[in-house]
């Protein structure tokens, strides 16, 4: 997950959840193409710039396809009050990792693939 030069990477929490996962803040189900479901939470971001104008900055889609083996798609989950959440559907119940890198920013997650 990437962010505009200049931000501060966001604080996160990754971990596995139950299927159905449910939309924030809607609690609506989210359909999901995978048999397990990885939430990234990042607190202090958005898909908004509130800081400025309100503008949206990522008007990408809400919906993407994996390219591996490990995960199937990552869809949005989420964004309300600072808390943006994406889902990252995986086959399998796979090791993962997190870090984060600062030119540009972002939030990285490893997934297994062996």
């Amino acid at each position: 997950f990437e962010f505009r030069p200049g931000d501060a990477v966001p604080g996160s929490l990754v971990g596995y959840v139950p299927l159905p996962v449910r939309a924030d803040p809607s609690d609506l189900p989210i359909e999901l193409g995978a048999d397990h479901a990885l939430v990234v939470r990042m607190q202090a971001a958005s898909r908004f710039d509130f800081a400025r104008d309100a503008t949206l900055v990522y008007a990408g889609p809400n919906r993407l396809a994996g390219t591996g083996a490990a995960v199937a798609e990552v869809v949005l989950r989420g964004d309300f009050e600072a808390l943006l959440s994406w889902i990252v559907g995986v086959r399998g119940a796979r090791p993962f990792r997190v870090s984060t890198l600062a030119d540009p920013p972002r939030v990285v997650v490893d997934v297994a693939t062996g």
